[in-house]
């Protein structure tokens, strides 16, 4: 609905909240809530469709977004709370490939710029900060695992040069041995989002301890 006024009404309050879709239909609309309105009621209309939803969220996790999307397609409307995060959290959509980017300038070989390691995680904090612990562990995974594929390539090359390995077997092996390279940025996500600290200097400790710890377990383990 492009164009189109929408507006969101608290039932408990009669406050109501105004605002209008962009040329794509896009909207946003901000309902201040407090952890004692869980479960109030909402009612959201744009031109003939009006649904009634609930203040759903958890109450003890305050590092999670708290919201719902409500999409309306004529005199017809749907809630689809479990894709809220995937619509407002643009900073995945941004934050992993910036991250692939500067790891991979600071890797030698690949960039040389090593003291852009220092800044390299933060585009992938930020995109995995406020998300769930699974789904915090799949960003770390999928830029493990395409930090890893652009920066030894040359394990392939050397397996197929010098061990006449095949260009397929070769390939699986390097995708096998990114993905385990990977785990370890996995791991770092998904803990990292698991102890979720609350003031900001716990949470640089704590990622920083958790960075060099994976990373002292790694040179061990491989």
């Amino acid at each position: 609905m492009a164009r189109g006024t929408v507006e969101v009404v608290r039932e408990k309050t009669g406050f109501s909240y105004l605002t209008e879709t962009d040329a794509e239909g896009f909207y946003v609309v901000v309902v201040h809530l407090q952890d004692g309105d869980l479960l109030d009621a909402l009612r959201v209309t744009a031109g003939r469709a009006t649904i009634r939803i609930q203040a759903r969220f958890n109450p003890l996790n305050s590092r999670s977004n708290r919201g719902t999307r409500v999409d309306f397609t004529g005199s017809s409307a749907v809630e689809r709370q479990e894709i809220f995060d995937a619509t407002v959290n643009f900073t995945e959509m941004f934050g992993v490939p910036l991250t692939i980017y500067l790891l991979a300038l600071a890797f030698a070989g690949s960039g040389d710029q090593s003291w852009l390691a220092f800044a390299a995680l933060v585009p992938l904090l930020v995109a995995a900060d406020g998300v769930d612990r699974r789904r915090a562990g799949i960003l770390g995974l999928l830029s493990g695992l395409i930090f890893w594929l652009a920066t030894i390539p040359w394990v392939a090359q050397t397996m197929m040069r010098y061990g006449d390995v095949p260009w397929l077997l070769a390939g699986v092996v390097l995708l096998a041995l990114s993905g385990y390279l990977a785990l370890y940025t996995a791991a770092f996500c998904w803990l990292l989002g698991r102890t979720a600290p609350r003031s900001s200097a716990a949470y640089v400790t704590v990622a920083a301890s958790l960075w060099v710890a994976l990373e002292f377990l790694r040179t061990y383990l491989f």
